[in-house]
């Protein structure tokens, strides 16, 4: 038995994001956005594993820019006919050139000289500017992007403030990313300020946890759901946001909000699969923005997943079938749902909504370490080693992924294994105490009671309290471990006293028992050899008499009289002397006549 923290994880896909290539004509683009993963820590049962819980609350982290719009709504611009085909041309040969997912080097400047044209011919068309620096950016060019948003953030173009607040705090300028974010929400309040109202709430929800000021972290807090709510407002489609406001509430304890909101978001997902909408009773943002692909029922399935004709590809004529993206943010949900699951106890619907969260996204580190974590607390070991081995395969020096491994290997009674685990583990965090806890519990409980195997155990949990901090319940049990051995090396003393004495005991009897044996076998071979030879063995040999002592009686005679007593010495009594005659006075009888 070892103690067990396991880490629980969440991740916020879309924390802060930049809105990159506008892949689509001026006026009808939609927003997409990039993934941010976070974390949070939870406690398992104690008795499986030991996996380190060092993870924090959710922390946005930058990941990779992901093509989004421009703003929808401003003032008139005098865009051309011919403009606007030149940009549809550049978008389409972007998206030719890029077939392969990525652009190689030698398609780069073909890739960006198509929007550099149309941004030439019509200084207004500023999507078209936007879009060349992202193709610099996606190729690797940062100085050239940077160079031409800072051009369009002089006209208070939301996108590129955006981009250039994504910049800064990927550089660790939280502050000036904020300054920025804040621009582009001033310039445009619609469509373009979408991103960055989902980047300021997550730096603002950030200050708010790290605060001391509980007036401050609230004022902090809402004002960063009131901006997640906003987007909801002017785009209900936004599955990103939906997201990132269901760990909100998880993280803040509203359980039941954080349930209401991520069911809402499968709703949603359903709805823009199919393109068939339904007004929702109670809807956590009112009428917020559908789409206009049409308002039939779209039922849920069972599982609260999306139903049938959603899941098939493609979906409805008029939906958009299940993408890629989606299925992403629904993996997010999903795992987010099964924290909150895990929080009220119901563990069985917290594996569910992992099992969900890796099915939808099976990149989703934080959901596969999420199940391995609750698979090892239930033995389920099988479960527990696929997913930590599929995190290592991305992630080969995650520390909790490798210690975790261990314990799967463990548990699946590959203790050799096991071991290289753990010590691959050390190599990654030689100050992290785990691993030595969890080499004791190896030596001590699977590798044999021999004395030098309880040897090591001790050692290595001593390693561990030499390492680790404070007096936890762990440190108590390892010392607790080390006296159990202390202890069992005096029972085993003694016992070998006593072992001994008894070996000493049984020797002797069996020796004992080997000399009558070895008696009894010389007369039954004596007696084989008389019988062999003729010669009587004895009285009852052929009814003769046996021989007898001299002066013996004969064998049969009758018993002789016994021989008179010897004469008495005896004096004999002197005689009494009579007393002398008493006078009677009886009369004679009478004489008869």
């Amino acid at each position: 038995m070892s103690i067990t923290m396991s880490t629980m994880r969440s991740q916020v896909r879309g924390g802060l994001v930049g809105t990159a290539l506008m892949l689509f004509s001026v006026g009808c683009a939609t927003q997409q956005a990039a993934q941010v993963p976070g974390s949070s820590t939870a406690d398992l049962d104690k008795d499986v594993a030991s996996v380190p819980g060092s993870a924090s609350k959710s922390e946005p982290r930058i990941a990779e820019m992901t093509p989004s719009a421009a703003a929808k709504k401003g003032p008139t611009r005098n865009i051309s006919d011919d403009a606007r085909e030149d940009f549809d041309k550049a978008v389409a040969r972007y998206e030719k050139l890029r077939k392969g997912g990525k652009l190689g080097a030698a398609d780069c400047d073909d890739a960006a000289a198509g929007f550099r044209k149309a941004a030439d011919a019509n200084a207004q068309l500023m999507e078209a500017r936007h879009n060349e620096a992202s193709v610099y950016f996606e190729c690797g060019k940062q100085a050239e992007a940077m160079a031409l948003w800072e051009r369009l953030a002089t006209q208070n173009y939301a996108p590129a403030l955006t981009n250039l607040g994504y910049l800064a705090w990927q550089k660790g300028n939280a502050a000036g990313a904020e300054d920025y974010f804040n621009r582009a929400v001033r310039a445009d309040q619609l469509q373009g300020s979408v991103s960055a109202r989902i980047n300021l709430a997550q730096l603002l929800r950030d200050r708010g946890r790290r605060s001391g000021n509980t007036a401050e972290k609230n004022s902090l807090t809402q004002e960063a759901i009131g901006h997640l709510r906003r987007v909801l407002a002017i785009d209900g489609n936004k599955l990103q946001a939906y997201a990132i406001l269901c760990y909100f509430y998880y993280d803040l304890g509203f359980l039941e909000m954080a349930r209401l909101v991520g069911e809402q978001a499968i709703r949603r997902a359903s709805e823009i699969a199919t393109g068939k909408f339904e007004e929702q009773k109670g809807d956590t943002f009112g009428a917020a923005e559908r789409g206009k692909k049409g308002k039939a029922a779209a039922k849920k399935d069972k599982d609260g997943d999306e139903p049938k004709a959603a899941k098939e590809k493609g979906g409805d004529e008029s939906g958009t079938g299940v993408t890629a993206e989606m299925k992403k943010q629904l993996a997010v949900v999903y795992n987010t749902l099964g924290l909150m699951q895990l929080r009220r106890k119901n563990v069985a619907e917290a594996i569910s909504n992992f099992r969900k969260s890796v099915d939808h996204d099976s990149g989703l580190n934080e959901a596969r370490l999420n199940l391995a974590a609750v698979s090892l607390n239930f033995r389920d070991y099988k479960t527990a080693e696929e997913n930590f081995r599929e995190v290592l395969k991305g992630q080969p020096r995650n520390f909790e992924a490798v210690m975790g491994l261990g314990v799967a290997l463990r548990g699946n009674r590959k203790f050799d294994e096991a071991e290289q685990q753990y010590l691959a583990a050390q190599k990654l965090d030689p100050a992290n105490p785990d691993s030595y806890f969890n080499l004791g519990v190896l030596y001590q409980d699977y590798k044999g009671g021999e004395k030098p195997t309880l040897q090591r155990a001790q050692q290595f949990y001593r390693d561990y309290i030499g390492r680790a901090a404070g007096g936890g319940a762990k440190r108590k049990d390892a010392e607790k471990r080390i006296k159990d051995i202390d202890e069992l090396f005096v029972a085993l003393a003694e016992m070998a006293v006593m072992q001994k004495e008894a070996d000493e005991i049984q020797r002797k009897s069996e020796e004992q028992q080997k000399k009558m044996e070895e008696e009894l076998k010389k007369m039954q071979e004596a007696e084989k050899a008389q019988q062999a030879s003729g010669k009587p063995a004895g009285p009852s040999a052929a009814g003769a008499p046996a021989p007898t002592a001299p002066g013996a009686p004969a064998a049969g005679a009758p018993p002789a009289a016994a021989p008179p007593p010897p004469p008495s010495t005896t004096k004999p009594p002197s005689p009494a002397t009579p007393p002398p005659p008493v006078p009677t006075t009886t009369k004679p009888p009478s004489r008869k006549k």
